[in-house]
């Protein structure tokens, strides 16, 4: 949109991974370095560790691009947690037929027999897999099996293990000492420092064919606190700042554009519109319509999937919410806002949920919260006040009906003092705070990310994955060092939790139930769209 006007040749600040805009930091050269030994030395399993954001899947994309002709690498990314998952995945990368194989092993033995062979010729096979943090053990184990010596006596695959920090934590597990162990390299690759933060935006305008000039030199400072040095981050809020800038008109960002900018790239919106109701019913009915349209679903109800979700009120509390638009009459909007009533309503607010995770929206037939798992996320359904949902400050859906009994869904994506930010497809209406609570069923549903490996509440005296989340979060939500606190649930460590839920208004149980583990990734995880509109940090 702002090429044109900047004289540039691409998009400067695309957040997807692309090796030709690649910016070799110190950090991301020697990330390179060592995933090269699995193609080059010897190791035969390296892992690549990182926070989202910071450049692993470049690196990777770097090294598949500059493989040597005798080196044959696949890279799968974000594969299921399951061996059965993972196998076809390779095979299917591999370009191998999958129709004619049996079982596991089958395929196992086809794998290690197609790298056999080319070891018997000198070439080497690379399999890269990345989101790696979701894997089970079982995959682990047959990964394990592939990297080492198999048919005839000859190499396996060589591996490259990438994921999110997590991922040492799964490694870490009894059942994956054997894997953990034949680990020949490690690295973790962390946030850029503030020399590496100016290099890498020049780098990006120079590659793209702008002026460094676009994003003074005084600004870069600002730049770093706000993104924490995470090259994804700074894509977004970079990106935002340019759009602005052509907006208004400008031929450099300032600080102001900057500071919004950022509010933005973290979930935050700028001021939309407030409702019209002396629209016309066509302009609601032509904007449902193209906003169907452009997302590519069917203007029909789409049913929530159950799985995997979970409930965020009490035993006795009533029923998660069963979207339904029954009823709705598309030709007559009444007093809906111009484009939120209809039978597309609960479709267009869910994508509008899933966009501020940056999902895409489920193909046909797949259902929103599935396709939020697939990313790692859960869905939640409850039942609440609107001062709740601000307490918890994610983004929700929320289910409305008018005085005539008929429904239809929004996505809440901001809370002000007396204005809530609603929003179908594009477009984005403002309502006070007590006309949505009386069309309101409080009835609701929102997305989270949890802990790796959760499997309900973490009671007192638990260990594992969930509770090393607990503190890690812990001791970053309340100024405490986490290798400080206790690696079970119990003593420092419950004493901690205590005050975090006293803090937010939540009974103090020292246990991490489903709210209390909700409200904790709200206040820790930095890219997590909020609801309450906040100051960038460094600004």
């Amino acid at each position: 949109m702002y090429k044109e006007h900047f004289r540039l040749r691409s998009m400067p600040f695309s957040i997807a991974p692309d090796p030709s805009v690649f910016y070799m930091s110190n950090q991301h050269r020697d990330a390179w370095l060592h995933v090269n030994h699995a193609v080059t030395g010897d190791a035969s399993v390296v892992l690549l560790t990182g926070e989202v954001g910071a450049g692993k899947t470049t690196v990777c994309r770097r090294l598949l691009v500059e493989l040597p002709g005798h080196v044959q690498g696949v890279m799968l990314f974000n594969p299921g947690g399951t061996a059965d998952d993972l196998l076809s995945g390779i095979c299917l990368q591999l370009g191998m037929e999958t129709r004619v194989m049996l079982d596991g092993d089958d395929r196992e033995a086809r794998i290690l027999a197609h790298a056999a062979a080319r070891c018997r010729e000198d070439r080497a096979t690379v399999l890269i897999v990345d989101e790696a943090q979701g894997l089970g053990n079982d995959a682990l184990g047959m990964l394990l099996r592939l990297s080492r010596r198999g048919h005839e006596g000859q190499d396996g695959l060589r591996l490259v293990l990438v994921g999110q920090p997590e991922l040492n934590e799964v490694l870490a597990r009894p059942e994956n000492v054997s894997f953990n162990r034949a680990i020949s390299m490690r690295y973790h690759l962390g946030p850029l420092g503030p020399e590496d933060v100016a290099a890498y935006v020049a780098h990006r305008l120079e590659r793209s064919g702008g002026q460094e000039s676009l994003i003074p030199r005084r600004l870069i400072g600002r730049l770093h606190r706000m993104s924490g040095g995470i090259p994804r981050v700074i894509n977004l809020i970079c990106d935002r700042a340019l759009l602005a800038t052509f907006a208004q008109g400008r031929r450099a960002v300032t600080g102001r554009v900057l500071r919004e900018a950022c509010s933005e790239a973290r979930g935050r919106l700028p001021v939309p519109v407030r409702w019209d109701r002396r629209m016309a019913w066509v302009a609601g009915a032509c904007t449902l319509f193209a906003a169907g349209a452009a997302l590519g679903v069917a203007a029909r109800p789409a049913a929530v999937a159950a799985t995997p979700v979970a409930s965020a009120t009490a035993a006795s509390a009533p029923g998660v919410l069963e979207p339904s638009t029954a009823g709705l009459d598309a030709r007559d909007p009444s007093d809906w806002p111009d484009g939120m009533a209809g039978r597309g309503s609960t479709v267009l607010a869910y994508q509008a949920l899933l966009r501020r995770w940056d999902v895409p929206a489920p193909p046909t037939g797949v259902e929103p919260c599935t396709q939020a798992a697939r990313s790692g996320l859960m869905c939640v359904q409850g039942r609440d006040e609107i001062e709740a949902l601000r307490r918890l400050d994610m983004p929700a859906v929320l289910q409305l009906v008018d005085a005539k009994g008929r429904q239809t869904h929004v996505a809440l994506v901001q809370l002000r003092k007396h204005l809530a930010v609603l929003q179908v497809g594009g477009a984005l209406r403002t309502v006070t705070i007590p006309v949505l609570e009386s069309q309101w069923t409080r009835h609701y549903t929102l997305i989270w990310r949890p802990p790796l490996g959760l499997q309900g509440a973490v009671n007192a005296g638990a260990d594992g994955v969930a509770v090393s989340w607990l503190r890690d979060r812990l001791g970053q939500s309340q100024g405490v060092d986490p290798s400080r606190l206790p690696a079970r649930l119990e003593g420092r460590l419950k004493q901690t939790l205590r005050e975090f839920q006293a803090l937010e208004g939540l009974p103090t149980t020292g246990v991490g139930d489903l709210r209390t583990l909700m409200h904790l990734a709200s206040r820790t995880e930095a890219l997590a769209p909020r609801l309450e509109l906040r100051q960038c940090p460094g600004v």
